[in-house]
């Protein structure tokens, strides 16, 4: 039994496009800051606006800053300290973006 196809043969064609570019994952954007950061995931909690405090996991820090995501919906007041829970150290801090729970801070005291 003889099967016709409609195609001369059957080998490949060449593409005669190029082909799609290669999906980019985990391209990192271009960091506004001088270091970049340590990944910590530690727990602490942010104080703020006299007496209010929320629990907080400090994603990563610099000895100039920190990426943190707030437990809570909270609108911050411009300055904030940082307290790292496991090492009960503090740092004075100025929020420098807020989306969302996600913070940046920019640390207002050297050290810590």
């Amino acid at each position: 039994m003889d099967i016709k196809t409609d195609r001369p043969d059957n080998r490949r064609t060449k593409l005669t496009s190029a082909p799609p570019a290669a999906p980019s994952f985990g391209t990192k954007k271009k960091a506004k800051r001088a270091k970049e950061r340590t990944p910590t995931f530690r727990a602490g909690r942010i104080l703020y606006s006299g007496r209010n405090e929320i629990g907080c996991i400090v994603k990563d820090m610099t000895d100039t800053g920190a990426r943190i995501v707030l437990d809570d919906d909270a609108g911050l007041s411009p300055e904030v300290t940082l307290v790292i829970s496991q090492t009960a150290a503090k740092r004075a801090a100025k929020v420098a973006w807020q989306k969302d729970r996600e913070v940046g801070l920019s640390f207002t005291n050297a050290g810590g």
